[in-house]
């Protein structure tokens, strides 16, 4: 895979029992959020083992994969996925953007705090990959963060070579 890139687009899907799927070109399964919060407006979930598949799928040994939400209302950070720390983070986000501080943007759709949550986590992470293995920490995790859902939402990967 010299020089050239491969993606991906996976897809996150609510319902309205708390399950979430996900799904790519060939597999779909389901999963539970690591932590619903506040009306299950806001979530975390580890989407670490979805990159993994991915990753496996396009045969990089070496290069990086970028994974990019394709919404202003999600994030994407590199981080512990250990609940309680999933718990700090979300009651963090809604301490530092409180959903009701009067935002110019809720006077046509009323999610601002959510767009400012995602501007202050970011909607994309570059990995390394070596060994066609993700080069992640002992205890890092690739989380999607939800502001402002439940709703179905994209996910793109793209695997690039050294």
């Amino acid at each position: 895979m010299n020089g050239k890139s491969k993606g991906t687009i996976l897809q996150i899907l609510p319902d309205e029992s708390g399950n979430i799927s996900i799904s790519d070109m060939d597999k779909s399964y389901s999963c539970r959020p690591l932590l619903f919060l506040y009306d299950h407006n806001s979530y975390a979930l580890d989407i670490t083992s979805s990159i993994e598949k991915a990753l496996q799928n396009s045969a990089l040994e070496s290069g990086i994969c970028l994974v990019y939400s394709l919404h202003t209302t999600t994030g994407i950070i590199i981080n512990e996925a250990e609940s309680g720390l999933i718990q700090d983070l979300i009651i963090f986000m809604a301490k530092m953007v409180p959903e009701d501080a009067g935002y110019e943007h809720n006077r046509t759709d009323s999610n601002a705090h959510s767009h400012l949550r995602a501007v202050l986590t970011g909607n994309s992470m570059v990995i390394p990959v070596e060994n066609g293995r993700l080069v992640l920490g002992t205890w890092q995790k690739v989380l999607f963060l939800e502001f402002d859902g439940p709703r179905k939402r994209r996910i793109s990967i793209k695997m690039i070579s050294d």
